[in-house]
């Protein structure tokens, strides 16, 4: 029997929140935590494998592969108190001389955002950190956008495959010109400035990168100057994050109701 249907049959009122491949998070009774842990222990006496436990205070889900979990809360000494503070990245608090932290664990494209591999896809890291900073420690998307300064956090990366070819679609003072681009592109979001096309190269078939009323710099060559004078459409991140955080607050409620 596998483990999800061993809890499931000892402890019929456990709810599975996340279920994959490698690991499974459920809700369980505070009761019935031996009748887990002996499922457990049942499944790696079958499989001579070991099980790793944990506890969340709360989980940010999107889906399966996509969530925020912030584990339950552990004391720690001062000193590491005073390191993890200063890095701003988990949620801490001193009561009564003892120092608490609460570690968190960013899974999937939707939310990681911190020491990501060089195979990783880095694009629009501003969405990931203000939705971090929004389920972790209430801060709105529009303060994380006004501290955050950091222009390649805000940009998105293109490429093309041997079909397509990238061309930027500007209009000149009334005259619409396309110029080519390298095949591996990154851009970023912008108040003013062009439209980057896909062009398929066998039927000339066109394709925005993003559709509807915005534009895009294209900012393969990093040139420091001063923040307004990239000309960030503010608009346009605040508009993603914000949709992302109705869609996963919906998908809450109607999970719960």
């Amino acid at each position: 029997m596998m483990l999800f249907e061993d809890v499931l049959l000892s402890i019929p009122d456990a709810i599975p929140v996340l279920v994959n491949t490698d690991g499974a998070e459920f809700l369980i009774p505070r009761d019935k935590m031996d009748v887990y842990k002996e499922c457990c222990k049942r499944w790696e006496e079958r499989t001579s494998l070991s099980l790793e436990f944990d506890a969340y205070k709360e989980l940010i889900i999107r889906d399966v592969n996509n969530y925020i979990g912030i584990f339950k809360e552990r004391e720690c000494s001062s000193e590491e108190y005073s390191k993890i503070k200063s890095k701003s990245i988990f949620p801490c608090r001193e009561e009564s001389g003892k120092f608490y932290y609460s570690p968190t664990k960013c899974k999937g494209i939707a939310f990681e955002f911190t020491d990501l591999a060089l195979h990783k896809n880095k694009s629009f890291l501003i969405k990931r950190k203000a939705l971090y900073n929004y389920f972790v420690f209430g801060k709105l998307p529009e303060q994380t956008l006004k501290a955050n300064k950091n222009i390649f956090d805000y940009c998105g990366g293109i490429k093309s495959s041997s079909e397509w070819k990238l061309v930027a679609l500007c209009n000149d003072q009334g005259s619409i010109t396309e110029s080519p681009l390298q095949k591996v592109t990154r851009y970023y979001m912008s108040k003013k400035g062009c439209k980057i096309i896909k062009v398929n190269s066998v039927d000339g078939r066109k394709i925005q990168q993003h559709s509807g009323n915005v534009y895009q710099t294209v900012y393969n060559v990093h040139e420091e100057q001063d923040w307004v004078n990239y000309g960030i459409n503010e608009k346009f991140y605040l508009d993603a994050i914000y949709e992302e955080i109705s869609n996963i607050v919906k998908k809450v409620e109607n999970t719960l109701f």
